[in-house]
């Protein structure tokens, strides 16, 4: 399994080669053995002091997933954390390598990703989705609200002042809306 959590603030996992990293070591990591594709991209970088391009990063995990004999979940959560512009990456470049992996059609990949209904995602990956759950709807509002609320009442955020916990309130317990799940599996 390999989980990536995108966190809007941090600048370094918003790359895609450090993203495709993540995920190699992450399937790598739970296995007994490290896969020959790894090992020999592994030799390639260390004799000649290479750092591997995009694409072969990209290649080393589809060789991963079709050689594992076993079923492989990637959980990517939060997508919409990632900046539709970040320096010279766009989100449309990650949606592109998600939609890929999707559509490469592996018979062991199972896919989860998370986000809030934003246009370029619901297009990029709608149509790849065999499943959406839409979470953005008035029914779990409450839910959100109880959770901000429980949360405003415990610890440090407990001893701030009403119109703290109040603004808090209102700007996270009302204005959350909610997210979307969509399980491309």
């Amino acid at each position: 399994m390999a989980y990536f959590y995108f966190n809007f603030q941090d600048i370094e996992q918003q790359d895609l080669s450090t993203i495709v990293r993540s995920m190699i070591r992450q399937l790598c990591g739970a296995e007994l053995e490290i896969p020959m594709v790894v090992k020999a991209l592994h030799r390639k970088c260390s004799d000649k002091n290479y750092t591997p391009t995009l694409e072969e990063l990209i290649s080393t995990l589809y060789s991963i997933i079709e050689t594992l004999n076993k079923d492989v979940f990637i959980i990517v959560d939060a997508l919409d954390e990632f900046p539709e512009f970040q320096g010279s990456l766009r989100r449309s470049e990650l949606l592109k390598l998600l939609s890929q992996l999707v559509a490469r059609n592996f018979k062991n990949l199972h896919m989860l990703m998370t986000s809030r209904d934003e246009l370029d995602i619901r297009e990029a990956l709608g149509n790849l989705a065999s499943q959406i759950i839409s979470l953005q709807t008035s029914v779990v509002d409450p839910d959100i609200r109880a959770l901000v609320s429980s949360r405003l009442s415990q610890g440090q955020l407990s001893r701030t002042s009403a119109d703290v916990r109040a603004e808090i309130m209102e700007k996270v317990g009302n204005g959350a809306h909610g997210m979307s799940v969509n399980n491309l599996d």
